[in-house]
């Protein structure tokens, strides 16, 4: 369904295998990240952002990683 909403209006997709597979791999996904925080596979760096012509620290973006215990990401 969302397949034919995201290519337009009007149509219809079949249900293949591989829409099968990437429907199963986005729930095993969502588990994941689900039990990402309470499994403290999470972390926050701050990266600085330098001005080049002062070479001063402009400003930091913060970055959030996630350390999944088996996929390498």
């Amino acid at each position: 369904m969302y397949l034919a909403k995201t290519s337009g209006r009007n149509q219809f997709q079949y249900f293949t295998a591989s829409l099968h597979i990437a429907a199963t791999e986005r729930k095993a996904f969502i588990a994941d990240l689900r039990n990402a925080l309470p499994n403290n596979q999470l972390s926050l760096h701050f990266q600085p952002i330098v001005e080049i012509s002062s070479g001063r620290i402009h400003k930091a973006e913060a970055l959030l990683r996630w350390q999944h215990p088996t996929r390498a990401w």
